[in-house]
């Protein structure tokens, strides 16, 4: 009744067609963003059907032994829709596992997509997950803020003010060169580590994605001192990137540019995801930056990451 067949080209218009009509899928999942870097993964994306009709389908990679979902996106789980159930999800994960084991993997990686991006409450693969014994590998905690009512800190809003008497501008930006130079002066500095993505990529996918994709800089005297990368993903607003150099910190930047895209560019949205704050896959967390993210309002949720050895 149910089989499954990998992903192939061919397929492409079938895939995000459905992703496009689903309770969890993203345009992440769409074929035009997760092929940008398909020079640097090996699908290993499956499509599941049941009686000749699209069930379900699932972002995927391989890496020799291993099947993640999906190793270069934030999250990969199952995209499903209405006529998914519990009971059926269940024997989804039968047939996944068996397929797997039959192709010889050994290890499986699993990213459930955040409550937060769903169009409905569509939890049934946490369920399954737990039958079926997965151990929580990884566990990130991020921040987000109800976009409506955001109750901003005092010492936020000062930062706000005090940007404000300094000139500073915030809107719409195209240029990724500068800011990517700004992201990356800061990850070198503190964490010794670069962008995972350059210039050129996040132009193409601007291109491709015009109304999910946004980058917005904060300026003052026409120089870009920070700026925000955001994806629009249904009625979250999703922070990819958010940075800013000396000079914006000491004008207080970030201030400037949280408060003014919540009050002034986001206001028709429900929440403002900030994005992780942990290291090392959630054992370390940075208290000084999330205990800022939580100064603009924000209450947490997780990011997990769920592991099975296949026997």
């Amino acid at each position: 009744m149910i089989r499954i067949e990998k992903y192939t080209p061919a397929r492409k218009k079938e895939w995000d067609a459905f992703v496009r009509k689903s309770l969890n899928g993203t345009f992440l999942f769409y074929r035009d963003y997760m092929e940008y870097h398909s020079d640097r993964f090996e699908d290993g994306s499956l499509m599941v059907y049941r009686n000749d009709r699209l069930l379900t389908l699932i972002p995927a990679n391989r890496e020799k032994e291993t099947f993640h979902s999906h190793g270069g996106l934030s999250y990969g789980s199952f995209v499903v829709n209405r006529k998914m159930g519990a009971s059926l999800m269940i024997d989804v994960f039968d047939r996944l596992l068996e397929y797997l084991r039959g192709a010889g993997v050994r290890n499986v990686i699993y990213k459930p997509v955040p409550y937060i991006f769903h169009e409905s409450p569509c939890e049934y693969d946490l369920y399954a997950l737990f039958r079926n014994h997965f151990e929580l590998d990884r566990r990130e905690i991020s921040t987000v803020v109800p976009i409506r009512g955001a109750r901003i800190g005092g010492n936020r809003k000062s930062g706000y003010n005090y940007a404000v008497r300094n000139g500073l501008e915030l809107k719409e930006a195209e240029d990724f060169d500068e800011f990517i130079r700004i992201a990356n002066e800061r990850l070198e500095s503190k964490y010794h580590v670069r962008a995972v993505h350059t210039p050129a990529e996040l132009a193409l996918l601007k291109s491709r994605f015009p109304d999910s994709i946004r980058l917005y800089g904060v300026y003052r005297e026409n120089r870009m001192l920070g700026g925000a990368l955001v994806y629009l993903i249904r009625r979250a607003v999703h922070a990819q990137y958010l940075y800013c150099n000396e000079e914006g910190r000491s004008y207080r930047a970030l201030d400037f540019m949280i408060v003014g895209l919540l009050r002034d560019e986001f206001g028709g949205y429900e929440r403002f995801d900030f994005g992780k704050s942990t290291e090392e896959g959630g054992a370390y967390l940075n208290r000084s930056l999330i205990k800022t993210k939580e100064e603009f309002g924000g209450t947490s949720i997780c990011y997990d990451t769920y592991r099975l050895v296949l026997t």
